[in-house]
């Protein structure tokens, strides 16, 4: 009997165990679903630049800046305390400093012998140029193209034999991806045909209507909830100047913008002021995202575009 009562309480403290952690799970989940990304920044030009955007998510645990003027540019993004995008620490500096000095010296070391295997060789060939004097025009110039030389494998190697990796920067890295998305995008545009075809048929309106009308909720959603556009502009023409205002007007109806602008019907200027406030949610993305993959009208569209 007491042998059937610890196990019983063993199964119930493993229970529990496992209950709290699949809920501590479901929370975390939950938390990096229901959080926010909150945004704030403001964009001025006056002749000059000024740029500063900052970031917050799962209650500032994430956080990234772009900061760009005259006289600073930053980029960064941080998880806690670590940043993933900032400049190499001093230490690191340190140590790429030493490595760069002993590739210099190893390079110079390599460049002497070359210069004395050189000279030697120059040596040896001077006594047998007289024996080479019948030889073709073409066989001494083919001789010389086949002396070259290089660094040895041990140079270019590291110690289990292999070549050393190149190391990225992140930038370097952002554009690889830019350059694959680059790239998908082109082989999208091939498609274009196919798309607009399904698009403009009559039986894929309601296809396109739902599409679009999820579309619209997201734009709404990720745009600034509170911002303030202030331009300042004039084309030195009045005629132009007034047809470019009735568009602005209009356009920014449409979007529901918060325009605020002032002509200047006698000089050619432009400045603008726009602070701006905002986030998004990702359960709401991945709500939207979810009703369009399983529509069967949309399923439908993109089965004919890949076929």
């Amino acid at each position: 009997m007491g042998f059937l009562t610890v196990l019983l309480t063993i199964l119930k403290i493993i229970g529990i165990v496992l209950a709290s952690v699949i809920g501590f799970i479901i929370l975390l989940v939950l938390i990096i679903l229901l959080s926010p990304v909150s945004y704030k920044g403001r964009i001025k030009y006056d002749g000059r630049i000024d740029i500063n955007i900052r970031a917050r998510y799962l209650f500032g645990l994430v956080r990234a800046y772009f900061i760009k003027n005259e006289k600073d540019q930053a980029i960064d993004l941080k998880i806690l305390w670590v940043s993933l995008l900032k400049p190499k620490t001093k230490k690191k500096r340190r140590k790429a400093g030493k490595r760069a000095a002993l590739r210099e010296t190893e390079k110079e070391a390599f460049d002497y012998e070359a210069r004395q295997t050189d000279g030697d060789a120059k040596r040896a060939e001077t006594p047998a140029k007289e024996e080479k004097a019948d030889a073709p025009a073409g066989q001494e110039n083919a001789d010389k193209k086949a002396v070259t030389y290089g660094p040895p494998a041990e140079y270019s190697k590291d110690k289990d034999g292999k070549k050393p990796k190149e190391k990225k920067s992140i930038f370097k890295r952002i554009k690889d991806i830019y350059n694959k998305i680059a790239d998908k995008l082109k082989s999208f545009s091939d498609m274009r045909e196919k798309i607009f075809k399904e698009i403009n048929d009559e039986g894929n309106r309601r296809a396109v209507g739902f599409t679009l009308g999820i579309v619209k909720k997201l734009l709404r959603h990720i745009l600034p909830r509170k911002h303030r556009i202030y331009v300042k502009f004039g084309m030195g023409d009045p005629a132009t100047t007034g047809e470019i205002l009735g568009a602005a007007y209009a356009f920014g109806a449409l979007l529901g913008l918060n325009l605020c602008i002032e002509p200047d019907f006698d000089n050619k200027v432009i400045e603008c002021d726009i602070p701006f406030r905002g986030h998004v949610s990702f359960i709401r993305v991945l709500i939207w995202a979810l009703k369009i993959y399983l529509n069967k009208d949309v399923k439908g569209i993109i089965q004919k575009i890949n076929g």
